[in-house]
């Protein structure tokens, strides 16, 4: 059973109880509720530019909202900032969908060459057995960076003068005999003691190559000699015709 809320209006020089109006508790009058939803009430405080707003929902529930005009409009502008993240979170978190940079695999994604690790000599060679090159120096400078194939675990770092310029020699390390053009021999093999030198890719007998040529300076063929610099034709005929006897090699990896 719904209860009645008996309201007597009173007025000057009319007697009591000249008027009684009953409303059913639950309902509202159309015109009132459509005014609660369009104007919300704001109770002023002490300090003017702080505000109380009731906002109605038409449904019977009210949100209060409390502080100053500063903060309600940095407040909306946060929620704003939260939305746009929600729609574009890498934006947002500084991040990027580009394709990670793909592993080393030639001497060409070395760092550059360094011409302080340059020879003392007038002339000289550096050789960087991790990246798979060497670099020709001249009066401090870099000439010329070059791909090479060495092995993995000779020559040790150090600097090791040229003591022989062979413009051919032969090798019976591998499967075969070979033959190793432009010889420019700077130290000795720790294992066996064979000469250790640059030369040219060796080719067998039937004219066949140890390696392919566009191999040299692959990082995935580093230990592939027993121990010397293998290097292409033309940088064999450089080196061989550049360097002298007593100029300094070197190896710094």
């Amino acid at each position: 059973m719904k209860r009645l809320v008996v309201f007597w209006i009173l007025a000057a020089g009319v007697g009591a109880g000249a008027a009684i109006t009953t409303v059913e508790q639950g309902e509202r009058d159309p015109e009132s509720l459509a005014a609660a939803e369009r104007t919300p009430s704001a109770e002023p405080t002490a300090d003017d530019d702080r505000v109380t707003v009731v906002e109605n929902d038409g449904e019977g529930a009210t949100t209060k909202r409390v502080g100053t005009k500063t903060e309600r409009a940095k407040h909306k502008a946060q929620r704003a900032e939260q939305q746009k993240a929600k729609r574009s979170p890498e934006k947002a978190s500084g991040t990027s969908t580009a394709e990670p940079t793909p592993d080393p695999t030639t001497w060409r994604d070395a760092p550059a060459a360094d011409a302080a690790q340059c020879p003392g000599t007038s002339r000289g060679i550096v050789v960087d057995r991790q990246w798979q090159r060497a670099w020709l120096c001249a009066d401090g400078a870099i000439a010329t960076v070059f791909p090479i194939t060495s092995a993995a675990s000779q020559p040790d770092p150090g600097t090791y003068p040229i003591y022989a310029l062979d413009y051919q020699s032969y090798s019976n390390f591998g499967d075969a005999p070979s033959t190793l053009d432009r010889f420019v021999a700077f130290t000795y093999g720790k294992y066996q003691g064979a000469r250790i030198a640059f030369h040219a890719v060796p080719y067998y007998a039937d004219g066949s190559l140890a390696q392919p040529l566009e191999s040299v300076g692959e990082l995935g063929r580093f230990g592939e000699t027993s121990g010397c610099i293998r290097v292409l034709p033309d940088h064999a005929e450089l080196i061989y015709g550049t360097m002298q006897v007593g100029d300094d090699v070197r190896v710094i990896s």
